[in-house]
C-alpha cells in the first residue's frame, strides 16, 4: 500500500508539473489524456485499489478495481472540463476558468482542431491576448456549440464511464459493484 501511494504521489505530482509547464499551444488530445491520467485517474485508481488491498483482496480483484477507479477518474474529469463551458447557473461554477487560465481542456483542444480555419484563428488569437475577458469566453462557448466540442467531449467521458463498467464486470455480483456501476452512471451524467 505504501508503494502504491508513493507511486500514486509522484504520477499526480509529474501531471501537475506537465500542466504547469504545458504550453496552449500543444493542444493535442493525447497530452491531454496523459495529464488527467496522471492526476485524477490515478487518483481514483490508487484510492479504490488501496481500499480493495486494506480489505484483503485478491491482487487480481484490486487491479480490477484499480482500471475501474482510473477511467472512472477519466470520465470524472472530462466531464468537469465540459462543465466549465456550462451555465453557471447549472453548474453552480464559473463559467471558462479553464480558457481564462489557459488550460486546454478537451473541449478547447477538439475546437482548435476541428474548428473552421476562422474559428481556429479566432481563438489562437484570444490565447494569444493579454486578458480573456467574459465577452471571449462567451465567444469561445459559442464557437464550441457550432462545433458540437461539448457532446464530443461528453461522448469521450462516456467511452470512459464504459470502460469503467467493463472493469466492473469482471468482479463478482454484489451490492458494492451495483452501487459501483451507479456512481459511474452519475459520474457520467453529473450537471453540477
Amino acid at each position: 500500500v505504501l508503494e502504491l501511494m508513493s507511486n500514486t504521489t509522484t504520477k499526480m505530482a509529474c501531471g501537475e508539473l506537465q500542466q504547469l509547464t504545458r504550453n496552449f499551444l500543444d493542444t493535442s488530445e493525447a497530452a491531454y489524456y496523459e495529464i488527467i491520467d496522471r492526476k485524477t485517474a490515478c487518483l481514483f485508481g490508487a484510492a479504490i485499489k488501496m481500499g480493495a488491498l486494506l480489505s484483503g483482496a485478491s491482487p487480481e480483484t484490486a487491479q480490477n478495481l484499480y482500471d475501474y477507479g482510473a477511467a472512472l477518474g477519466m470520465a470524472f474529469q472530462v466531464v468537469d472540463d465540459a462543465l466549465d463551458y456550462g451555465d453557471t447557473q447549472q453548474t453552480g461554477k464559473p463559467t471558462g476558468t479553464d480558457l481564462q487560465e489557459r488550460k486546454i481542456t478537451l473541449p478547447l483542444s477538439h475546437l482548435l482542431h476541428q474548428g473552421s480555419s476562422a474559428a481556429q484563428t479566432a481563438v489562437q488569437s484570444i490565447l494569444n491576448g493579454h486578458v480573456i475577458s467574459d465577452r471571449h469566453v462567451t465567444q469561445v462557448i459559442g464557437l464550441m456549440q457550432d462545433f458540437g466540442s461539448i457532446p464530443y467531449t461528453l461522448g469521450a467521458a462516456q467511452r470512459f464511464a464504459d470502460e469503467a463498467q467493463t472493469s466492473l464486470a469482471s468482479l463478482p455480483d454484489s451490492p458494492t459493484r451495483k452501487l459501483l456501476s451507479e456512481l459511474t452512471v452519475f459520474v457520467v451524467n453529473r450537471t453540477t
